[in-house]
């Protein structure tokens, strides 16, 4: 029953670090991309066909192969230490937010585009492995609910609050501060994107649990 499921979600401690963090991160990705290309327009006068093919170009190459080799890198160390599956994506995610804040401040285009190549490297190696690991946590006629309900969580809280209020943080400097446009939202994309380092605390938090919480998960 769906009950069973949420009860195991928010029982287990690595799963309630998880779910925190992952979803915290979720939002600082939906939000972050879906402004990259704006802020191209807006602040380095791009025109829409090329904000959007390099934007579309950023999001999707070193988003792929974040994931693949995070997911191989976390199976590899998690041979080991289950908490591997955790530490790892955490460790990135708070690699990935300095590098993006430095890189979204910058006023040389290049140097934002290289730097934020570097930053998604990091920021998407916690995909594979969070659902590797909830799916692990739970029992095999709870794992497709589970991914259904991690899903809407994502999706209601990540894609559908995650832009909007980085937009609203981008109008409220331009108003309170007089930001120029551009400014405004670098800024708020440089903000949105130190919550990272909360949801890579979240993961740090859930490798301390996860080892006892994979015992607990077997024995039951």
């Amino acid at each position: 029953p769906m009950r069973a499921v949420l009860d195991r979600l928010f029982r287990l401690k690595s799963a309630r670090q998880l779910l925190a963090g992952s979803t915290i991160a979720s939002l600082v990705g939906f939000a972050l991309n879906s402004f990259v290309a704006l802020l191209l327009v807006r602040k380095f006068g791009f025109t829409l066909v090329q904000a959007g093919l390099v934007s579309g170009l950023l999001a999707s190459f070193p988003g792929a192969f974040s994931v693949l080799v995070g997911g191989s890198v976390a199976d590899w160390l998690g041979k080991k230490s289950p908490s591997a599956y955790a530490l790892l994506p955490g460790i990135c995610l708070l690699i990935a937010a300095p590098l993006y804040i430095f890189a979204i401040t910058r006023e040389d285009v290049t140097v934002l585009l290289v730097v934020m190549t570097m930053a998604a490297l990091f920021q998407y190696t916690y995909l594979g492995g969070t659902y590797g690991t909830f799916s692990n946590l739970l029992h095999p006629r709870m794992r497709a609910t589970g991914s259904a309900v991690l899903g809407a969580i994502y999706g209601l809280i990540g894609q559908g609050v995650g832009p909007l209020a980085l937009g609203m943080l981008s109008d409220f400097l331009m108003r309170r501060f007089g930001y120029a446009n551009g400014d405004a939202l670098a800024t708020a994309m440089a903000i949105t994107a130190a919550l990272y380092i909360w949801a890579g605390a979240h993961y740090i938090a859930a490798g301390r649990h996860l080892k006892g919480d994979f015992e607990t998960v077997r024995e039951g």
